[in-house]
């Protein structure tokens, strides 16, 4: 399931807005084709337009795709326990470990930025700590936070603006902007938040 397709609908649903999809019968693999009524609430056939009996709202439709596990960290790897009291000492670690892998320092601090907004999630709404492993894999560095207390019951968390009058939800929805791309998984009762960077180049944005 591309969450994407998902998210259009969820972002757009109150826009004075209509878009067409087109899928080949011949080049669509058959997973992709049997997704589409599932994200499309109307189907254009040799018959008009008609509406998608296999259509989920977007906030129902539960995303399979995030159920896949993570590959585990690659090469030389650093890990940091972190509490309330110790939010600053992380960034600056993660800002130190970002320019000493190579990252320029506004794609650093846009890093720093993301890992401040989730780590602050963690001790405050979660277990009150922490861990956030690094590594390098490529041509990119990758900050996953670990939080033994965090839960997800939105599925599609940060993909939409939190309202203007909500206190909470900023966090992921800020890291989706700053950061190329966004992996979330629950795995034995603790969430993992794995944020990806560039060294280098026009920041992309991926987001699954």
């Amino acid at each position: 399931m591309d969450p994407l397709r998902v998210v259009i609908n969820a972002a757009l649903g109150g826009a004075a807005a209509e878009l067409l999809c087109l899928y080949g019968a011949n080049g669509v693999p058959e997973e992709a084709r049997a997704h589409v009524p599932l994200t499309h609430p109307y189907l254009l056939g040799p018959h008009g337009e008609t509406p998608s009996p296999g259509f989920v709202e977007p906030h129902e439709l539960v995303l399979t795709g995030d159920d896949r596990p993570l590959p585990g960290p690659s090469g030389q790897v650093e890990s940091v326990r972190f509490t309330a009291p110790e939010l600053r000492r992380l960034r600056h670690t993660v800002g130190d470990y970002a320019r000493a892998a190579g990252m320029d320092r506004d794609r650093a601090a846009s890093l720093v930025l993301s890992v401040s907004e989730i780590a602050a999630n963690s001790v405050e709404h979660g277990a009150g700590h922490g861990t956030i492993t690094m590594w390098v894999n490529g041509r990119e560095l990758i900050c996953e936070l670990a939080d033994p207390g965090g839960a997800l019951e939105d599925p599609l968390p940060g993909y939409i603006p939190p309202e203007p009058e909500s206190s909470r939800g900023y966090g992921l929805w800020i890291s989706r902007q700053l950061c190329d791309l966004v992996e979330l998984r629950t795995e034995d009762g603790t969430l993992r938040v794995r944020l990806h960077m560039r060294l280098g180049g026009r920041r992309g944005t991926g987001t699954v």
